[in-house]
């Protein structure tokens, strides 16, 4: 009987040691809340708000802004990011949201526009002066940063133009001009265009009708100008200027010129991005290196088009959570930390660089320009892309592959051969005329290496030529889509010059055209 109460005994002592352990343990790393506010209109906006544990009225922290992508939500504990909780650990309290028209707010989607997203972020920030937990740099100007991609960078650039209590911002994979975003020089990008559509047309009309969401039942969806754009462009086949003027309204290119971004700003976007490329990055960047303020470019592989399986990816994620670690730390903390060179780039192999600029051909900094001229005859059929079939992938409509030998529509001119190991790097150029018979042509520029049959990057520039074409030569002059690409010794680098693209929306109509290019690209 003695043994059997000392063994129980023991039991009872080890539970009681082990219990506060298994506590702890088990204890979040943060205080986590959610509830809503009514925005400017009346819009109820659903927030989530991560505390540090040690966040208090004592023990005040910075506060960093996260959104969410097209179609998405903010995150919650269920879903919370590596990111988020590296921001956590590393002391500051982070506010995610359900944007207007996603989620469980209300409203319809405006796509990160100023007079809507960004006041609806704006009134956030009112909640967030009255936390008693929020570093303050005064009396109703939280101590704030913003990260997140894709729509949750547009909106950090939105809000940063429009609010200044926003003091630093890291936003990755977004848009400078999403008229150049979504209809490149006139052409519709017909993959991406229809798949946005219906991703956040199936979110927005689903998830806020459940009864016991936070702010209640709301059926918020799109505004109605994103249904006009689809049915026109379906119906042209481009976008129309009433289309184009909405879509300039949200972007940076438009409203930053008399509302400038005016905060530290951190830019990391995809080289393999098809969606926003690595020249609407180079776009902001050059815009915030106007406004003099300090801005940083890293170019990765990834973004809305996964690294291909050939490529090694540089463990960017990692790589760019500690950049943003550190952005905060020198302009929200005011830390003398080193965030390192105004460039920094990935090529396939996985290997980083650095670069005082990212190279174009009027500013090559320590680049070497490799140009090269030809011409060629192709052949547009009119036929209209076709949609992506039910065994084909989203990268079989949103990415662009070499053409096939004997293609009509494609013809190939020869730019270099790599007698040594050459990196091909930063925004390359082309221009020339296009004569020929037909109403018109689109017209698609790849860079491929040829002996490994790729296009660099996943990435291929459109054109749409009006005609009539028939004894009217038309010039063109255009910027090709920013790599970041190593291209062997013994390689060849070719600009193949066609009319279609599974990506993008071809012409409507039959044309026979000859085009006379000259195309220059930075070299390292």
């Amino acid at each position: 009987m003695r043994v059997r109460i000392l063994c129980l005994l023991i039991v009872a002592a080890m539970v009681a040691v082990l219990a506060p352990w298994r506590a702890k343990a088990a204890a979040a790393p943060y205080k986590y809340s959610r509830g809503f506010i009514s925005s400017f209109d009346g819009t109820p906006i659903v927030w989530n708000l991560f505390l540090p544990n040690d966040a208090s009225a004592s023990h005040k922290v910075p506060v960093i802004l996260r959104g969410h992508g097209w179609g998405g939500s903010g995150e919650t504990p269920s879903n919370a990011s590596g990111t988020l909780a590296k921001l956590v650990a590393a002391d500051y309290a982070v506010m995610t949201w359900d944007s207007r028209g996603f989620g469980q707010s209300g409203g319809e989607a405006n796509i990160d526009d100023p007079g809507f997203e960004a006041r609806d972020a704006s009134a956030l920030i009112d909640l967030l002066a009255t936390r008693p937990e929020i570093a303050q740099n005064a009396p109703g100007d939280p101590l704030l940063g913003m990260t997140g991609g894709s729509y949750a960078g547009g909106i950090q650039l939105a809000l940063a133009a429009f609010d200044h209590r926003v003091d630093a911002i890291a936003p990755e994979i977004t848009w400078n001009d999403l008229r150049y975003s979504l209809f490149p020089h006139g052409v519709i990008k017909f993959g991406w265009d229809q798949l946005l559509y219906a991703d956040g047309l199936a979110t927005a009309g689903a998830d806020g009708i459940d009864p016991s969401g936070t702010a209640g039942i709301q059926t918020g969806i799109y505004a109605p100008e994103i249904h006009e754009a689809e049915a026109k462009g379906a119906a042209l086949g481009y976008a129309d200027q009433a289309t184009l003027d909405w879509f300039k309204g949200k972007s940076a290119a438009y409203y930053g010129i008399g509302h400038p971004v005016r905060v530290p700003t951190l830019l990391m976007q995809g080289s393999v991005d098809t969606l926003f490329n690595l020249n609407d990055a180079y776009a902001n960047f050059r815009q915030l290196q106007a406004n003099k303020e300090p801005t940083k470019l890293i170019a990765f592989c990834g973004g809305h088009v996964s690294c291909p399986s050939d490529y090694k990816d540089g463990d960017a994620r990692d790589h760019m959570d500690a950049a943003i670690l550190t952005w905060f730390a020198k302009y929200l903390r005011h830390q003398n930390v080193n965030t390192g060179a105004p460039v920094e780039y990935t090529t396939q192999d996985g290997v980083w660089h650095t670069a005082a600029n990212f190279p174009t051909v009027s500013d090559r900094g320590a680049a070497r320009l490799v140009s090269a001229k030809g011409s060629v005859s192709v052949v547009n059929s009119g036929l209209p892309t076709a949609g992506p079939g039910p065994n084909e992938s989203i990268d079989a409509v949103t990415t662009d592959g070499p053409s096939l030998s004997g293609d009509p529509g494609t013809g190939t001119v020869p730019v270099l051969t790599a007698t040594k190991a050459t990196q091909v790097v930063g925004i390359g150029h082309v221009s020339g005329t296009v004569t020929g018979v037909g109403a018109g042509t689109h017209l698609f520029f790849k860079l491929v290496d040829r002996e490994a049959n790729r296009v660099l990057d996943l990435q291929a520039e459109s054109l749409r030529v009006d005609g009539p074409l028939l004894n009217t030569p038309v010039k063109f002059d255009l910027n090709l889509i920013g790599v970041t690409y190593a291209l062997p010794a013994g390689h060849h680098l070719d600009l193949q010059i066609s009319t279609s693209s599974l990506a993008h929306l071809e012409y409507r109509g039959p044309a026979s055209v000859t085009v006379a290019a000259t195309v220059t690209v930075p070299t390292f």
